[in-house]
C-alpha cells in the first residue's frame, strides 16, 4: 500500500537524520552543495599535493565536467548523478573519467563522514556498473649509447630554456620535474655539483648529482637567458615559471628520438649502463 510505504520512507529518513544528529550535523544549517564540499576537501588536502598546477586543475575540473550536479544539496546526491557525469566520458576520454571519479569519490567519504549519506554514491556501488579499461601502453624509444652524441647535437643548436633544460636532464640523468625547477641556488658551478632538494625529489631525499664538463656547459649557457628570480631554466611565457613539461618535448628536434619518456624520466641512461656492462 501506499501509505504503508510512505511510513517506511519516513522511518528511513527519521534515521537518517538522528545519525546526523549523531555525527555532530547542525540539522538548522544549510546543507553544503556537490559544489561547496568540494572546496572543503580540496582546502583540506591541497597543503600535501607538490604541484600548485594540480591543485588548480583539482577544482577547475571538478567545475568544468560537473556543471550539472555541482549545485546538488550532498545529502540528495546519488550514484545515478555521478553516473550522468561518468558515462559519456567512461570510454571516449577515460583518463578525464577516472580522475574525476576519484575527486568526487574523496568527497563522497567527506559526505559520509559528516553523517549526510550512509554510502558513497562515487565509490563501489559503481565498480560493477563502469567497464574496466586497461589503458594501452606506450614504451618510448631509447637512444643507443653510440647515437647519444648524434642525438644532442641538434638540441646544442638551440639556445631556449626548454631546450637547455632538455639537455641538462639528459647529461644529469635527472627528470623532467627535477630539472625544470632547478635554481641557481642549487647549482655549483665552481664546485660542479647540483644539490637537488627534497621537495623535488621522487625519494623525498636530497640528492646531489656531480656535473660533467657537458653538462656545466648548460647552466652556463642559461647565464643568457632573461633573468628570473632563481631559475635556471625560466619560462619564456613568464620568467618566473620553470618551462612547463610540454615544452621540454617540444625540444625535441623534429623527426628525431625523443631522449625523455612522457613522464620526464630520462630512459636512455639505464639502457646505456645495459649495453656498456651487459
Amino acid at each position: 500500500m501506499d501509505w504503508a510505504r510512505s511510513l517506511r520512507a519516513a522511518r528511513a529518513a527519521a534515521r537518517a537524520k538522528q545519525e546526523q544528529i549523531e555525527h555532530g550535523v547542525d540539522l538548522t544549517a544549510p546543507v553544503p552543495t556537490l559544489a561547496t564540499a568540494a572546496r572543503i576537501v580540496h582546502d583540506l588536502h591541497a597543503p600535501n599535493w607538490s604541484s600548485p598546477k594540480y591543485s588548480h586543475r583539482w577544482l577547475a575540473d571538478l567545475r568544468n565536467h560537473c556543471a550539472d550536479i555541482r549545485g546538488v544539496q550532498v545529502d540528495r546526491l546519488t550514484s545515478a548523478q555521478i553516473l550522468s557525469v561518468l558515462e559519456p566520458r567512461w570510454n571516449s576520454n577515460p583518463q578525464v573519467a577516472r580522475s574525476i571519479r576519484q575527486r568526487l569519490s574523496l568527497i563522497g567519504a567527506c559526505i559520509v563522514a559528516q553523517g549526510y549519506l550512509q554510502a558513497n554514491p562515487a565509490g563501489e556501488v559503481l565498480d560493477g556498473v563502469l567497464p574496466k579499461r586497461k589503458p594501452p601502453v606506450r614504451h618510448f624509444d631509447s637512444t643507443p649509447y653510440h647515437e647519444a652524441a648524434a642525438a644532442l647535437a641538434p638540441l646544442e643548436a638551440l639556445d631556449t630554456p626548454a631546450a637547455l633544460a632538455i639537455r641538462f636532464a639528459i647529461l644529469t640523468a635527472t627528470r623532467s620535474y627535477e630539472t625544470r625547477g632547478a635554481l641557481w641556488s642549487e647549482v655549483g658551478l665552481e664546485t660542479a655539483i647540483w644539490t637537488v632538494p627534497t621537495e623535488r625529489m621522487k625519494m623525498r631525499r636530497p640528492h646531489r648529482v656531480p656535473l660533467s664538463t657537458a653538462a656545466l656547459t648548460v647552466p652556463e649557457e642559461a647565464l643568457a637567458l632573461p633573468a628570473s628570480d632563481d631559475l635556471v631554466f625560466p619560462s619564456l611565457q613568464g620568467q618566473d615559471h620553470p618551462p612547463q613539461h610540454h615544452g621540454a618535448h617540444a625540444a625535441n628536434p623534429p623527426d628525431s628520438t625523443p631522449l625523455c619518456t612522457g613522464s620526464g624520466q630520462p630512459s636512455a641512461p639505464g639502457r646505456w649502463r645495459t649495453g656498456r656492462t651487459g
